[in-house]
């Protein structure tokens, strides 16, 4: 008897570290930024990225007919990933939610992106090719969805991965 005890409480505590364990990764998973198959020579982009924070602001594009919402997703010091979704000029307020596929100017609906870290004096920056970011809202929180395709002039490869979490504006 004593035995089967020992055994049930060594099984569930295991149960438990493997339970939260795995809730922790998931939750980390939540804001990481990946990018892969990037031959760029200039920098060593094909790593890993936590992000630690996002903040949004606001204002006009394409001489007030759309409206664009700049999120900035911030990895380490100076190092951010940005995001201008662009939308008709229709009263939006906070960071939109929807799918929105990459576009090349800010007089069509969908956004566009960039990707830099600063060196020193110098700075390297992805441009992106195609792809989307889907943004929901649940409450106060986000969660965003990053799959881009790195330009090639970029280097090629693919920036994917997500930010869960509050977005707060920067009164702007």
């Amino acid at each position: 008897m004593k035995r089967t005890i020992i055994i049930t409480s060594v099984a569930l505590v295991a149960a438990i570290i493997f339970v939260t364990g795995c809730k922790k990764e998931k939750e980390e998973e939540k804001n990481l930024i990946t990018i892969t198959g990037n031959n760029s020579s200039s920098y060593e982009f094909n790593k890993a990225f936590t992000c630690n924070g996002s903040w949004y602001s606001t204002g006009p594009a394409c001489m007030g007919t759309y409206h664009r919402t700049s999120v900035t997703f911030s990895i380490v010091p100076d190092v951010s990933l940005w995001i201008y979704i662009i939308q008709p000029s229709n009263g939006i307020a906070g960071v939109p939610v929807g799918t929105f596929s990459l576009v090349e100017t800010d007089c069509e609906s969908g956004f566009n992106a960039g990707f830099e870290i600063p060196d020193g004096k110098d700075s390297y920056t992805l441009a992106f090719s195609s792809g989307t970011v889907t943004v929901t809202k649940s409450g106060e929180e986000y969660l965003v969805n990053f799959n881009l395709i790195i330009a090639p002039a970029s280097g090629g490869g693919t920036l994917k991965g997500s930010y869960s979490g509050i977005i707060e504006s920067t009164g702007k």
